[in-house]
């Protein structure tokens, strides 16, 4: 039997006076960008949002134009997952970042 994950995220940023800021966000296994599973009957786009707003408190704006999916498999309890993402190119509409606890 295989298992089958789906996370969608996006490579947030934000515009300085001079500057083009880039989030990323420190977990359990280093650095990465915001992203989380989807749920079940959630599309990529909703799923992105969510997790981008729970694990930064950002509101964005997706840029319609890029989309890419990476795929990787790993073990859990034994077991071999096969995980799908999906990232998005998002723009922050400001830079107050509120951590959830899961990175702060």
């Amino acid at each position: 039997m295989r298992f089958y994950e789906r996370s969608a995220g996006a490579v947030v940023y934000a515009v300085d006076s001079r500057d083009v800021l880039y989030l990323l966000l420190h977990g359990r296994y280093g650095w990465d960008f915001p992203h989380g599973l989807v749920h079940l009957h959630e599309t990529d786009v909703a799923a992105a949002l969510r997790e981008i707003l729970e694990e930064t408190g950002l509101k964005v704006e997706l840029i319609p134009s890029f989309k890419e999916e990476i795929r990787y498999k790993y073990s859990k309890k034994g077991r071999t997952i096969y995980r799908e993402v999906v990232y998005f190119l998002a723009r922050a509409r400001d830079k107050s970042v509120t951590l959830s606890k899961e990175h702060g």
